[in-house]
């Protein structure tokens, strides 16, 4: 008989056991890239709301009230009567555009928390998916609020 050439079933195994091991690790590392990603999304978009805040700050010389869902009731026609604005649509007061998309949470349709605390005082809070992100300490800090996993921005 002549030399046959090829893998034994156990070197195949072998191989499979560790090809497996190896997709686990990777997999494990990308989804905490991907929560990683969503958080600085949540973080980003919590300064553009900010952003917008001053901007209906400096025109209507208050921020904007909130409603019992924690939603900024700074949107419609009527300059006598503000309605709630809707997460993932378009911020504007009567003529006045301030987002043309109020960002919610990447990882559902929810929004995030916009309390007013006064009419010279606010802070927004986002629930993140990191617990040892660094910034949760220091923005909870800075605005007074915030417990946990809570990152929040407020007034400067």
């Amino acid at each position: 008989m002549g030399k046959k050439f090829g893998f034994t079933l156990i070197e195949l195994l072998i191989v499979i056991v560790i090809l497996g091991v190896m997709a686990l690790i990777g997999l494990s590392s990308f989804s905490g890239s991907k929560k990683k990603a969503r958080d600085a999304e949540r973080k980003s978009s919590l300064h553009q709301i900010k952003n917008a805040l001053q901007l209906y700050y400096n025109v209507y010389g208050q921020y904007p009230l909130n409603d019992g869902d924690y939603k900024i009731v700074g949107c419609g026609d009527d300059p006598e009567a503000a309605t709630s604005c809707n997460w993932d649509s378009e911020w504007s007061r009567e003529t006045n555009v301030f987002m043309k998309k109020l960002p919610a949470d990447p990882a559902s349709s929810q929004g995030f928390v916009y309390t007013q605390d006064g009419p010279e005082n606010y802070y927004l809070i986002a629930n993140l998916e990191t617990a040892d992100d660094p910034d949760i300490a220091q923005s909870q800090a800075l605005c007074g609020v915030g417990s946990g996993i809570q990152y929040a921005v407020c007034e400067d």
